[in-house]
């Protein structure tokens, strides 16, 4: 935060993203006490939750093949926008 400011957070989120939810939930979470506002750190957790929720639409299309693959992704995408939208909303 003190190097890359804001864009720092939603990139680490993002990554963290990748694999796991909770670990960044509860470090942002506890960050917004005192150290980062309330703003960066709900938009962090959103990108967090949209870019795991990514990944893990890929890999049931990867395993489920194509067919699985239309069905998981468009409700995905739909979710990860509709995360992004409100967060660029409110």
């Amino acid at each position: 935060q003190r190097q890359f400011g804001d864009e720092g957070i939603y990139a680490v989120a993002a990554l963290s993203g990748l694999t796991d939810v909770d670990a960044i939930t509860l470090s942002l979470s506890r960050m917004a006490r005192d150290r980062i506002s309330d703003e960066v750190a709900v938009t962090a957790i959103v990108i967090a939750a949209c870019v795991n929720t990514l990944v893990k639409g890929v890999l049931a299309s990867v395993i489920g093949g194509r067919l699985m693959a239309m069905y998981v992704m468009s409700v995905t995408l739909c979710a990860a926008a509709g995360g992004l939208l409100t967060v660029l909303l409110v």
